[in-house]
């Protein structure tokens, strides 16, 4: 049988990164909770699948006057037969045509903001900060855009040429490798979104620790890989929506898939 518990995920203190959530910042995160089917993963770690999902949400005052956000939580045990099964859809992100980039708190500093205002400018598209609220948050830096199933090598260049390529990579590793602690990772994702049966999914590639010859082998091997074998695998389970993969040196690793439940699909495979 899975496990509850309920926690308190976040509140309109002032936290370690200096940041403070609104009460409506507050209001919308707990209508995401409600209205989707949110993952609960390990310090927010995307090569790990989800262990639990969130069940539901509220807001309730807090003694000093401040507000909380409490969520039922959901630990899967591996027994999927006594998960008790909801309407509720995955939340896969939207795209459109361009590519646009998204960052982590560890780029907030003024030298990564000047490199991510220049990638900008080279994608004629606004970049968006993601917040990672954990005990030892991970780096990551993500490209996102819409593309289509079968078509994602011709995409990536076809959103952007060879030359601003050229121009973006050395951008990209120094936001990948700046100020590095022993034993730090950074991240970088290729998202992306594509479209089967009517149905948005969510294709991951991540990259950890990236030099530039990894971004030269995403572009020309990996992409033709993804092609070849993604809608193999999509054809395993029409209830995926999410898809994640490793890129680690000229190896591809399947790692895992994670359905409209938020149960996973594990495989930790190698693509050939």
């Amino acid at each position: 049988m899975p496990k509850y518990l309920e926690s308190i995920i976040a509140n309109t203190l002032v936290d370690k990164q200096n940041e403070k959530l609104s009460l409506e910042a507050l209001k919308s995160l707990i209508d995401s909770l409600n209205n989707y089917n949110i993952p609960i993963n390990v310090e927010h770690d995307p090569r790990k699948a989800p262990i639990g999902r969130v069940i539901n949400g509220l807001i309730r005052e807090r003694e000093d006057s401040e507000f909380e956000a409490v969520a039922v939580l959901e630990f899967f045990d591996g027994d999927w037969k006594s998960l008790e099964g909801n309407h509720k859809e995955f939340p896969v992100l939207r795209a459109n045509e361009l590519l646009h980039l998204s960052y982590s708190y560890s780029h907030k500093n003024e030298l990564d903001q000047n490199d991510i205002r220049f990638i900008d400018k080279l994608l004629n598209s606004q970049s968006n900060y993601e917040a990672k609220k954990s005990a030892d948050p991970i780096s990551i830096i993500s490209l996102t855009g819409a593309f289509i199933l079968g078509g994602i090598a011709s995409g990536f260049l076809s959103k952007v040429g060879e030359e601003i390529w050229d121009l973006l990579k050395p951008k990209i590793i120094n936001l990948v490798s700046k100020n590095k602690k022993e034993k730090s990772q950074d991240l970088l994702i290729f998202r992306m979104i594509i479209s089967k049966s009517g149905v948005f999914i969510e294709v991951d590639v991540i990259l950890t620790n990236p030099c530039e010859e990894d971004i030269d082998q995403f572009l020309a091997r990996t992409t033709i890989r993804l092609d070849m074998i993604l809608e193999d695998i999509l054809d395993l389970d029409s209830e995926i929506r999410k898809v994640v993969f490793e890129q680690k040196n000229d190896k591809l690793f399947l790692n895992y898939a994670v359905r409209r439940d938020c149960i996973p699909l594990i495989f930790n495979i190698v693509v050939v």
